[in-house]
C-alpha cells in the first residue's frame, strides 16, 4: 500500500448513533463502519464524502441564522 492509498478512518471514537441513523461522531452508518476494513481506497474516499456530507447536512440543522 502506498501513501497515496492509504485513507484515515473518520472515527473519533465517539460512537452513538444519531436519529438518523448514522454515527454522530464520524457520520458513517453501521454498514460503512463494517465495510471499511475491506474496503478499497476509492471505496474509502467515497464512504468518507457521504459520512462528510451527513455530518454537514446534521450541524446545518443546528446552526442559528447569520452563522455561517
Amino acid at each position: 500500500m502506498t501513501d497515496e492509498d492509504w485513507v484515515p478512518s473518520p472515527c473519533i471514537r465517539l460512537c452513538r448513533l444519531g436519529d438518523d441513523g448514522a454515527c454522530i461522531g464520524c457520520g458513517r452508518t453501521p454498514h460503512d463502519v463494517l465495510e471499511w476494513y475491506d474496503a478499497s481506497p476509492d471505496r474509502k474516499r467515497e464512504i468518507r464524502a457521504a459520512a462528510d456530507e451527513r455530518m454537514e447536512r446534521r450541524y446545518a440543522e443546528h446552526r442559528a441564522p447569520g452563522d455561517g
